[in-house]
């Protein structure tokens, strides 16, 4: 028989016995697995040697049924160095990243743009040891990969003289190929001659970078302002926070905050972001900055109320400011009237009729 609770262990008739009435509703407690992958043992090699009891796996579901769950391996060390599979060919391919569907901590590991950027899990830090010690030792430097093609999956040599996983996108005329570095984000141009066979023991192994877009931007071109910010926001190694929105084929569309809540959009400008000063039309040529609310808990005061979705606000600290405004403004004698219909949207200063006062002003629209 199978062991319910560990799973493989066979019983003859005499050591059977009946099993309590209060244990038959319980739940099993082992999980069946078959490796999903297209691997075979190497010969000679049995189970116990591939996983030792209690050696601590990471696994993604990638099929199956009730009975049992087709899985692929992400981490445990010893399966990585005693499963074989078929040699990494043109139009071969790791097995993509799994697609997360709750909210997932990640580093981020390589940023490109608020639409392009990579991130790890955490607890993949011994998968990417693990796939790197593979790659120093069996990849042969002195025997390069002949016969590169785009598409292909491979071990290449980045410009730090490191080995990493890759596939290739563009073979160049110069002798050089453009490779993407699937377990962290990056591309670089890579000459030929540092290109290799990838191991095939992982060719099994799911990428280990989730490629990730946010949520609700504008489109593309970005600003350098913009895609500066992101730079910062979203440097190596800092720990946010992804909860997807969408998948556009492999890429995450996602909600991205950082440690303490912070939504990644308010940190660029152009998105939500930072305050900046925007030029807005003005008969004068003043220039308006707008304000935005920090990050986090904090004591406002309402000055205005229209309606439940659009209530104006004001900081405490802001107190000495709109009284020293206010002060310049009803000084000012040298403010010209507008001798001509001003368009909606340019800034002004406007006599309030209703509280006999001057204030800064935008125009909304015109009337006849």
């Amino acid at each position: 028989g199978i062991n319910a609770e560990y799973g493989g262990v066979v019983a003859t008739v005499a050591q059977l016995y009946d099993i309590p009435a209060t244990l038959c509703g319980e739940r099993v407690c082992g999980i069946p697995c078959t490796l999903g992958d297209k691997v075979e043992v190497k010969e000679g090699v049995s189970m116990e040697a591939l996983c030792n009891p209690d050696t601590q796996l990471s696994v993604a579901i990638c099929g199956g049924d009730a009975g049992k769950n087709v899985v692929s391996v992400i981490s445990g060390a010893t399966l990585f160095s005693t499963l074989t599979a078929t040699t990494a060919s043109s139009g071969d391919t790791c097995p993509m990243y799994p697609k997360p569907t709750t909210p997932t901590s990640l580093l981020v590991s390589f940023t490109v743009s608020p639409t392009e950027f990579y991130g790890q899990r955490a607890e993949d830090e011994a998968a990417l040891g693990l796939v790197a010690e593979i790659l120093e030792k069996e990849v042969m430097r002195e025997q390069p990969l002949g016969g590169v093609t785009a598409g292909t999956v491979v071990a290449a040599a980045a410009s730090d003289e490191v080995i990493y996983r890759g596939t290739v996108i563009t073979v160049n005329e110069g002798e050089t190929a453009m490779i993407k570095f699937v377990d962290y984000g990056f591309i670089e141009e890579v000459p030929l001659t540092s290109i290799y066979t990838l191991p095939s023991s992982l060719t099994t192994v799911p990428v280990l970078a989730l490629p990730i877009c946010l949520s609700d931007i504008p489109e593309e071109p970005f600003s350098e302002k913009a895609l500066t910010a992101t730079a910062e926001v979203l440097a190596e190694n800092t720990a946010i926070t992804v909860t997807p929105v969408t998948w556009k084929g492999e890429v995450c569309v996602a909600m991205v905050t950082l440690e303490g809540g912070a939504d990644v959009r308010r940190k660029i400008p152009g998105f939500g972001g930072p305050e900046e000063e925007v030029e807005k039309p003005s008969v004068s040529g003043v220039r308006v900055v707008s304000s935005r609310l920090d990050e986090g808990a904090q004591s406002l005061y309402v000055s205005v109320a229209v309606n439940p979705t659009e209530i104006y606000v004001q900081k405490e600290e802001w107190t000495q400011d709109l009284e020293e405004i206010s002060t310049q403004l009803e000084s000012d004698a040298t403010a010209t009237p507008l001798t001509s219909s001003p368009a909606p949207g340019t800034f002004c200063i406007a006599l309030s009729a209703e509280f006999e006062a001057k204030y800064r002003a935008q125009v909304i629209s015109t009337n006849p």
